[in-house]
């Protein structure tokens, strides 16, 4: 506690004001510190501070009402013996706290999005733009005017300069410096990125001094009510440090939230309106900079931040970018190049025409059958804008108003608005800007996979609709609807190649349904994945993730032709690889090589319809991993371990399910044999390899060694019972440390 203290306030010593601002900062910290030693009763082991500090944390997780909170306070006051020090109540409780905590802007807003009452604004009763009130119309009872909209603002400088008066965590602002240097070509940190080095050369005075940071930014919206029915969709934003090691960069302890927006709608394009403090702020941090005391040197600095990128879903990377994500020019990487079509009765646009991505003496050039009934000669041209050609093609436009405006405004083609990142002065030279989230696109592509390999009612690609786009197009003959004779309207949809019986849906979905995977690999499916009516419901992104990259390969094998498994197992490839923590340049200009080539042959096979913008965007991610490095600051699920962590047994058994003596054939299709549990020879077991691939593999019982039996039992269960060692054995009478002696035993002997 008495270590919070000095983070909150650092030295007193060190103040820098007028003599009663530092009396009064003095004062303060004194109080604290003696709550921070002070027991809260005679003899007890928690301190004043200690003991709230942790109720006061209990009662946010649990979320107990204000008036909960007091009544338990009351029943603990007057449990605990006489000259206690608990507060009486919530609002007593408070000021023990009160300057703890950080601070919180709440600016209010038009309702319609148009300004912020802010510095010019701040006294303004009406919108300037719109005419609308700044407050809700005041009932009888009503003392104070009520905002109809407020933004809470909590600006970074503080937080940031928190960060290195803890020396724990001042050394760890500087890992990207002091950490060894990756190999050549190969990336497991921004800083081994291009975009991370151009950034540095380009501004030479910044990267001179390790502690200066960098950060990324993200938004989504939510909504903050657990009921369905209330469209309500509150926006948050929320920044990473990239100067932190990648285990701490992505622990949810070192993000900040500098804005929360407040609903009932989306703010859309008008999210700059909000985003005018923070874009002051980090620019007034990257020009002037703040004086710093570092607790690690104990010294002061200039502190400085840039904002490296921003991590978004594509309807949020449309609202801050201010590219227009809709329509026939979506993709912003291919920009006025996007190859894109219109289908009348799906009556939505799809996005093909992957060959031009292909070499030019490819085959799949000159196929005029199985593609869109065209041969293929344009040549792509892929060269992504850069800062300077986005502002040049606003030279002739002035930025859009912001708000509800009635009348049309001139912009560029392709553009809603010019985003405001571009008033940071280094916004225009960054390599990247706005990072496609592989999370989401990889949650897309896996839920359109699923939805039309099951048929799902309403959102499978693959309905009359789709096969009546076939027929418009006079494309794949084979699948066009068969009108029903003497019912007019009604048509029999022929089965395509993808399409699964019965039973092979029931084998596919019962092999995600009993898998076992080791404890904390993934969630449960079994109460999502339903065999008997052959759905899937309420996958989160991570089970997407797991489910693409490690699951897809392994229940596909014997649920679908090889010709159609080996087409998804390598787009699961391409994401696994891609997602690793550790990338190489060749390896991901391989995947950039290849990722076209196979959207090519998810054409061949799927309609049309199941390509919308989603699908197209995975073309560029390899792309933009080259240039911004690895993908887990993309991911918002990312958890990477500190490799100077205590392994848990859990961590073990993962590593021995990545054994490569448990590996086969990438390439296999058929599925693994049934050994009974009973025949003795040998045990068959499922394990994941280094890839993920859920591989199967024999081994002899009698190459187990005897020495230690325990050893020997726990090899012959490990494939069936990964998830599940620890708990059996426990139950047996067997210690934690038994368990892993007989692990190291297992694994020292028989996988050398």
């Amino acid at each position: 506690m008495e270590e919070m203290v000095e983070v909150a306030f650092g030295d007193p010593n060190h103040v820098e004001d007028s003599p009663p601002r530092q009396e009064q900062y003095v004062d303060e910290y004194e109080k604290y510190m003696n709550d921070a030693r002070r027991p809260i009763y005679e003899n007890a082991k928690h301190s004043t501070l200690s003991w709230f500090v942790q109720l006061f944390q209990i009662k946010c997780l649990n979320k107990w009402s204000n008036k909960s909170f007091t009544m338990l306070l009351k029943f603990l006051k007057y449990s605990m013996p006489v000259g206690n020090n608990v507060p009486d109540s919530w609002y007593e409780a408070q000021k023990i706290m009160s300057n703890m905590g950080l601070i919180c802007e709440k600016i209010h807003a038009c309702p319609n999005d148009c300004v912020l009452y802010w510095k010019e604004n701040s006294y303004k009763k009406e919108c300037p733009t719109c005419g609308v009130s700044r407050y809700k119309k005041k009932a009888h009872t009503s003392k104070n005017n009520i905002p109809l909209k407020v933004v809470r603002y909590f600006p970074i400088t503080q937080r940031l300069q928190r960060l290195y008066k803890c020396k724990k965590t001042a050394v760890a602002m500087t890992w990207h410096d002091r950490a060894l240097p990756s190999e050549d070509g190969k990336m497991s940190h921004p800083r081994d990125s291009p975009a991370w080095k151009n950034f540095d050369k380009l501004h030479p005075i910044f990267s001179q001094d390790p502690r200066n940071i960098k950060l990324g930014l993200a938004s989504d919206g939510f909504c903050p009510f657990s009921f369905n029915g209330n469209p309500h969709s509150t926006w948050s934003v929320v920044m990473m440090i990239y100067n932190l090691s990648p285990w701490l960069a992505m622990d949810q302890s070192y993000f900040m939230m500098p804005l929360l927006i407040d609903g009932p709608s989306s703010p859309g394009n008008n999210i700059d309106v909000y985003l005018r403090p923070l874009i002051e702020e980090l620019r007034s941090l990257f020009i002037d900079g703040v004086e710093t005391y570092d607790a690690d040197k104990g010294e002061t600095f200039i502190m400085r931040a840039a904002l490296m990128w921003t991590i978004n879903d594509f309807p949020a990377y449309g609202m801050l970018s201010g590219y227009s994500v809709h329509g026939y020019k979506a993709c912003p990487y291919c920009h006025v190049d996007t190859a894109s079509t219109w289908l009348s009765f799906s009556k939505k646009i799809c996005y093909c025409g992957h060959r031009r991505m292909l070499k030019e003496d490819h085959l799949y050039r000159d196929d005029d059958v199985h593609f869109d009934g065209t041969t293929e000669h344009r040549q792509l041209m892929h060269i992504p804008l850069s800062g300077a050609d986005i502002l040049a093609q606003w030279n002739d436009y002035e930025n859009v108003i912001f708000g509800k405006v009635k009348e049309r405004q001139e912009k560029p083609q392709g553009w809603n608005k010019k985003s405001i990142f571009f008033e940071l002065p280094y916004w225009v030279t960054n390599t990247v800007r706005h990072n496609l989230d592989v999370m989401h696109i990889e949650k897309g592509v896996s839920e359109h996979i699923l939805n039309l390999l099951l048929c799902k009612d309403g959102k499978s690609k693959d309905n009359l609709q789709a096969r009546r786009d076939l027929q418009h197009l006079n494309i794949r003959k084979e699948l066009h609807p068969i009108p029903k004779l003497g019912k007019p309207g009604k048509f029999v949809l022929p089965n395509a190649v993808y399409h699964m019986s019965k039973l092979e849906k029931k084998i596919f979905l019962e092999v995600l349904h009993e898998l076992k995977v080791p404890t904390g690999f993934s969630g449960s499916f079994n109460k999502k994945i339903k065999t008997v009516k052959g759905k899937i419901d309420g996958l989160k992104s991570h089970d997407h993730h797991v489910i693409m990259e490690h699951l897809l390969p392994l229940s596909l094998r014997a649920s679908l032709p090889e010709s159609v498994g080996l087409v998804i197992n390598e787009l699961c490839n391409f994401f696994r690889e891609l997602c690793a923590k550790t990338i190489e340049d060749k390896e991901l200009e391989k995947l950039q090589e290849a990722v076209p080539l196979i959207l090519c042959k998810l054409e061949r096979i799927f309609p049309p319809s199941l390509f919308d913008i989603i699908i197209h965007l995975t073309v560029h991610l390899a792309t933009e991993a080259r240039l911004a490095g690895p993908n887990w600051n993309d991911e918002l699920f990312s958890q990477v371990q500190d490799p100077n962590s205590e392994l848990t047994l859990d961590d073990d058994l993962r590593c021995l399910a990545r054994h490569p003596s448990l590996e086969i054939d990438s390439q296999t299709t058929r599925p693994p044999p049934v050994v009974p549990a009973t025949t003795p020879p040998t045990l068959a077991h499922h394990s994941l390899d280094a890839q993920g691939s859920t591989s199967a593999a024999q081994c002899s019982p009698q190459d187990i060694s005897t020495q230690n039996p325990l050893a020997s039992r726990l090899g012959g269960v490990l494939g069936g019972m990964l998830g599940g060692v620890l708990g059996s054995f426990t139950q047996e009478g067997y210690s934690e440390d038994d368990i892993r002696k007989a692990f190291a035993d297992y694994i020292r002997l028989n996988h050398p």
